[in-house]
């Protein structure tokens, strides 16, 4: 009886020390996908700067080649 209740009293030990191992695991993991987390947050926040920052100079291209166009219709109607 004395033997078993060793054994079981070793398992136990056991299962604390791996209990206390997951647990420090499991805050490593947690502080790591904190980690990510932010670094996602920064990374979503500069592609909006970076599409919006194209699309302003995507529009500011179109508005040249408005003004452009514009002009080259002047020149036809003045020349033609």
């Amino acid at each position: 009886m004395a033997d078993k209740l060793q054994v079981f009293e070793q398992k136990v030990d056991q299962l604390v020390k791996l209990v206390e191992r997951l647990r420090t695991e499991n805050q490593k993991v947690q502080s790591e996908n904190n980690s990510l987390k932010a670094d996602l947050g920064r990374i979503q926040t500069e592609l909006n700067r970076l599409r919006l920052q194209q699309n302003d100079q995507s529009q500011a291209v179109r508005d040249r080649l408005q003004v452009l166009l514009a002009h080259v219709r002047e020149l036809e109607q003045v020349g033609g």
